[in-house]
């Protein structure tokens, strides 16, 4: 993986590398020595470490994600970054049958990464589209929410089907057992960030 593109000022400017500064992180108190075990210098600098070495991995990852982006070909069937984000976030509010729940302009720009006037920009290009649609709220008619038209939701399905190809495609050589463990642990990072 390319790592040309630069760590943002002062992340991970002690880390050296993955795990360069210490070598393997302990794992628990029986493999980690007397200095890891409370909360010892030692102990918090070893851990301070290794978040820089995950922050400099993220950066990394990004950057090769942008650069994969910008020498594919295809175009996203006209869609720009935003209106590709809003409709899978939409597709997110699909139930079992696939019906889209409508959600409030709020809920989804916060979900995207938007704020609520790029939001509803977005959102006007993909109505005028034909793939997402306004609904007035059941239970508040002073409430607007968005959901996505059969059009919309068979456009997800299949942007979700082209990039989990291109992501297969792009990780075939690596090791199942690596994918997978990576896996688990980008999404416990996700879930311990977003509980914060």
């Amino acid at each position: 993986m390319s790592t040309t593109s630069a760590a943002p000022s002062g992340v991970g400017a002690a880390a050296g590398g993955a795990g360069a500064a210490t070598g393997a992180v302990a794992t628990g108190p029986d493999d980690a020595g007397p200095d890891a075990i409370g909360a010892s210098p030692a102990g918090d600098a070893r851990a301070d470490t290794a978040a820089a070495d995950v922050a400099d991995a993220v950066w990394s990852l990004l950057g090769a994600i942008r650069r994969l982006k910008s020498r594919r070909a295809h175009t996203g069937e006209g869609l720009g970054t935003g209106e590709l984000r809003v409709l899978g976030q939409l597709g997110t509010f699909c139930g079992a049958d696939g019906a889209s729940t409508p959600v409030s302009i709020g809920e989804l720009g916060r979900s995207a990464g938007l704020n609520p006037a790029s939001t509803s920009a977005t959102v006007d290009r993909l109505e005028a589209d034909g793939l997402a649609t306004r609904v007035r709220d059941t239970d508040d008619r002073r409430v607007v929410r968005v959901a996505l038209t059969p059009e919309g939701r068979e456009t997800v399905a299949r942007r979700v089907a082209a990039w989990q190809a291109e992501w297969a495609e792009d990780l075939a050589e690596l090791p199942a057992e690596d994918l997978a463990a990576t896996a688990r642990t980008l999404a416990a990072i996700a879930a311990h960030l977003d509980a914060r």
